[in-house]
């Protein structure tokens, strides 16, 4: 039979519980995950502008791949339909906007600017500002319109922040 075929073969008839299979398929680790190869961990994320098209529209190895690199690095190898889809995933998103800073926030979709859970969480990880700037008109005005929200801001800010809260908080 074919050799290669049979790998699958010996693979499952090896008790030992540290085996590899070097099968037909793409080898995955005990948690399902694509693992990264040593050369991205190691030479950087240079080493994905060689990665074929194919690896640069998959989402998982493009995901795993930031895990080991900064992820708005590896963003830059993905296919231009997979950033389009990850500019709309709130975690990867979040992940790139507290690696690379709030400026990156200009790049994030209009829905997570807008979304309040994913702003809040940004900005909790830059208390010292530059996220707000950069969230829809619409969640700024409901923002400052929240009485916890604004006492918050004025805390860490101070009186100021009391000319931006909404007309019936002031």
């Amino acid at each position: 039979g074919d050799p290669i075929l049979g790998l699958t073969e010996k693979y499952l008839a090896d008790p030992r519980s540290n085996k590899v299979n070097l099968g037909v398929g793409v080898y995955s680790d005990d948690q399902g995950r694509l693992p990264v190869l040593k050369a991205v961990q190691q030479v950087g994320t240079a080493v994905l502008a060689h990665a074929s098209a194919d690896l640069r529209a998959d989402q998982e190895f493009i995901m795993s791949a930031a895990t080991w690199r900064p992820a708005s690095e590896v963003l830059k190898f993905a296919s231009k339909k997979l950033r389009e889809e990850l500019s709309l995933n709130r975690d990867f998103m979040l992940k790139i906007v507290q690696q690379a800073g709030p400026a990156h926030l200009a790049s994030v979709s209009v829905n997570l600017r807008g979304d309040k859970d994913f702003m809040l969480a940004v900005a909790a990880a830059f208390p010292q500002g530059g996220v707000l700037c950069h969230a829809t008109r619409e969640l700024r005005a409901a923002l400052y319109a929240d009485r916890t929200f604004v006492l918050k801001q004025v805390h860490y800010w101070g009186l100021p922040e009391l000319l931006h809260a909404s007309l019936d908080l002031r």
